[in-house]
């Protein structure tokens, strides 16, 4: 899927148009319920993408999204349905300015061209994700997993106003820090604290 040129297009040119452009961590996949394929992809532009088509032909796609970033570029979306199941939630990681960060859309209607940003506050990925993969699971799946192996029983403190930085303690002091994946296991501890009674 990277760097395909001529007239089999990847990227914004799976509409056909004759420019060369880099796909890169495209997921691809059939939706049943309207008999067409789909695929969300990075452009070498640092946007992410969305394209369908109904026989998954070269220059069969149109694009129904015009191009969406947060931070300096965007790699690896994931296209899912929100847990109440009356929209779509669209993920990506950027490795700029902050690797490994995640940002997140909505929208009621994959189709329609109207995401909107969620705000970074409202939700915490896993510190250090990159290229991730979102799986739904049941309340019985869900229910098990906690059975077999609880819950953890520590937690970060994330910024409200700076969502990339974390509470973390060093030299007996408190401090908001950045973390990221080139943070240090140290400073990554230092950043975790115990739940007690």
């Amino acid at each position: 899927m990277q760097g395909l040129c001529g007239e089999v297009h990847a990227g914004p040119a799976l509409d056909g148009r004759s420019v060369c452009v880099n796909t890169w961590a495209p997921t691809a996949f059939w939706d049943t319920s309207r008999g067409q394929y789909g695929i969300v992809y990075s452009a070498n532009n640092g946007s992410t993408y969305g394209a369908r088509s109904t026989t998954g032909a070269p220059n069969s796609y149109t694009t129904y999204t015009s191009g969406l970033r947060q931070g300096n570029a965007i790699e690896a979306p994931l296209l899912i349905k929100n847990n109440a199941g009356t929209g779509w939630w669209l993920w990506g990681d950027s490795f700029s300015p902050v690797n490994n960060d995640y940002y997140a859309w909505s929208t009621s209607n994959v189709g329609g061209n109207a995401w909107t940003a969620l705000n970074q506050r409202t939700y915490t990925p896993p510190l250090n994700a990159e290229h991730g993969s979102i799986a739904g699971i049941s309340a019985a799946e869900y229910n098990g997993l906690v059975s077999r192996w609880g819950v953890p029983n520590w937690v970060r403190l994330k910024s409200s106003n700076l969502p990339d930085r974390f509470v973390r303690h060093a030299d007996f002091a408190l401090g908001i820090d950045p973390l990221s994946s080139s943070s240090s296991a140290g400073d990554r501890q230092d950043a975790t604290f115990r739940v007690t009674s």
